[in-house]
């Protein structure tokens, strides 16, 4: 592994990382009212392309960085849908 390797590698872990504390608070809490919705959806298309951008690449740090991001940013959105302000109805 040469020295530009290793920058690929902590890069991976940061990025990843990255996410991990709001979607622990996320989690934990059940508090989604500041979690933009159109933001983790807009992060979630990108990961998916750069995902795919790895794969024709064959490029594996930026495989495992997207795929574990599209995850963690999917949970946060799922967290959003489920624990996010319902409105009443009104009649």
């Amino acid at each position: 592994m040469d020295s530009t390797d290793l920058i690929g590698y902590i890069a991976m872990g940061l990025v990843m990382v990255g996410f991990l504390p709001q979607a622990w608070q996320v989690w934990k809490t059940k508090s989604v009212e500041d979690v933009s919705l159109s933001t983790y959806s807009i992060l979630i298309c990108g990961a998916i392309a750069w995902t795919l951008y790895g794969v024709l690449k064959n490029d594996l740090p930026i495989i495992i960085t997207n795929v574990v991001l599209f995850f963690v940013q999917s949970s946060i959105v799922i967290c959003k849908l489920k624990y996010g302000k319902k409105h009443p109805n009104q009649d």
